[in-house]
Parts: structure tokens; C-alpha cells; sequence
């Protein structure tokens, strides 16, 4: 009977180290996904700053051309 228990002991440690594995996957995966859409994120942030930027040049320089010819 004791050798039962001590194959038990094992088969719960052996199944809550591939549990936790397939955990630190999960969150690796999750963590992953985020890093890719803060990416994505800050490209479009970093687009429409630009595109700001460029309007805004457009105007000055059509200023500077009305006013200063």
C-alpha cells in the first residue's frame, strides 16, 4: 500500500509540473499577442503623427508662399 501512495505522490507532482508548463505557455503566448497589438498600436500612433506632421508642414509652407511669395 505504500508503494501505492508514493506512485500517486508521483503521478500528482509529474501532472502539476506539466500543468504549470502548459500555464507558463498560456501566459508566454498571452503576453506575446499583447506585445504584437502594442506594436501595432504605436505604428498607427506613430502614422497618424506623422501625417499630422506632414499636413501641418503643407500649411506653413502654403503660408510662407501667400504671405512672403
Amino acid at each position: 500500500m505504500y508503494e501505492d501512495q508514493i506512485q500517486l505522490k508521483k503521478g500528482y507532482e509529474e501532472e502539476q509540473h506539466v500543468s504549470s508548463k502548459v500555464e507558463e505557455q498560456k501566459d508566454l503566448a498571452k503576453m506575446e499577442k499583447q506585445a504584437e497589438q502594442h506594436g501595432e498600436d504605436v505604428r498607427k500612433r506613430e502614422k497618424r503623427v506623422s501625417h499630422k506632421l506632414k499636413t501641418k508642414g503643407n500649411k506653413v509652407s502654403a503660408l510662407r508662399t501667400f504671405f512672403f511669395g
